[in-house]
């Protein structure tokens, strides 16, 4: 749509440049991450100029310390560093402001939420209804039919019996739990996270987009793309938009086994069609698996007695865990939250070691 407005109204070249420019993360090794097949696909539609950067282990152990500065807390993923190389792409080609997809998928339902959407469907009472979209979804949307029945079974546990969905997630907390410092537990105000239970879809949708997904998703862009004086702008948070899909057409999100309906119908004949009805979908991942084994082989210091966090962790049970992880897999995501963990109270300590009249830089 960017590319139809800029030749339908003849925009300065000198100030855009002749073509539009896209920036993307890609990666060298093959994997549900790497979307460069698709980007290509768009690239050579619009006859754009599209630049790539790849993200490599290298890179994420040099960058850490100031990635972390910027963001100035611990984050969840690698998704992040992605981001950060994509901004970092973009800044090196001059570019000061750049438009972003951010919001979508929480307005439009792009993140697979079949379990509540079922789960509408079967309270609803129409059972031919909900055949129909089961089995849609299922040829649809790329779902394995166990994992969708366990998804839906599990939605229905939460309406039924809250009680029981309840126990459960604080099982799955109380697990995560046992890697705290048995000191931090006893002195601290530490207060498990509240259990997230949503009535229905557009409940889910709703909380996604004003408290739990979003905002940390913005905060975390707008840390990068400040980082390298970019400014990052959402064309799907558009207010008007918004409140069009969440006032008139939540029915539409999901409809015939698809997500985000009314998005792919809206995009037909504008992309091509293995984007607008592409049926897997993949958020932006990245390798981090080999990226986190690669990190903790080069910093094996991490998580020694002389770790910050040994004030929050109890490290014997974070070396046994990394270890068993780094031997059999299992939560790479529980790991990774270590190491940011550990990596931004390093920076911290320096900053704050720092005497007031000198000068901080972003490289510490």
């Amino acid at each position: 749509m960017i590319n139809r407005l800029l030749h339908q109204h003849g925009l300065d070249a000198t100030q855009i440049g002749a073509r539009q420019k896209t920036f993307s993360a890609v990666y060298e090794s093959d994997g549900r991450y790497n979307e460069r097949k698709y980007i290509e696909s768009v690239l050579q539609a619009v006859s754009a100029e599209g630049h790539m950067v790849i993200p490599t282990a290298e890179r994420l152990v040099n960058d850490l310390e100031q990635l972390v500065w910027h963001q100035d807390e611990p984050f969840q993923s690698t998704s992040i560093f992605a981001q950060w190389c994509v901004m970092s792409l973009a800044h090196e080609h001059g570019v000061k402001v750049i438009l972003d997809g951010q919001g979508a998928d929480e307005l439009l339902g792009g993140y697979r939420p079949y379990l509540y959407h079922l789960a509408d469907v079967f309270r609803s009472k129409h059972p031919h209804r909900f055949v129909r979209e089961l089995t849609l979804t299922y040829v649809r949307g790329n779902e394995p039919l166990r994992a969708l029945a366990k998804q839906l079974i599990k939605s229905i546990i939460a309406h039924t019996s809250p009680h029981t969905y309840h126990a459960l997630q604080k099982f799955r907390q109380t697990k995560a739990k046992q890697a705290l410092a048995k000191d931090f537990i006893a002195t601290s105000r530490h207060e498990d996270s509240p259990v997230q239970y949503h009535s229905n879809l557009d409940d889910l949708l709703r909380n996604a987009l004003v408290e739990n997904s979003l905002p940390n998703l913005l905060r975390y862009e707008d840390r990068n793309s400040m980082a390298f004086s970019i400014e990052a702008r959402v064309p799907f948070l558009d207010h008007r938009l918004v409140e069009f899909v969440l006032q008139y057409s939540p029915h539409l999100r999901l409809y015939d086994g698809w997500t985000k309906w009314l998005h792919r119908q809206a995009m037909t004949g504008i992309v091509p069609s293995s984007i607008a009805w592409r049926r897997d979908k993949v958020g932006f991942e990245t390798p981090e698996t080999t990226w986190q084994r690669h990190l903790l082989d080069k910093r094996s210091d991490l998580f020694d007695r002389t770790a910050y966090s040994r004030s929050y962790l109890d490290l014997s049970v974070v070396q046994n865990r990394i270890a068993q992880w780094m031997e059999y897999g299992g939560d790479t995501r529980l790991i990774w939250r270590w190491i940011s963990l550990e990596a931004w109270l390093r920076v911290w300590h320096r900053v704050t070691s720092i005497s007031y009249r000198d000068s901080i830089t972003p490289t510490g």
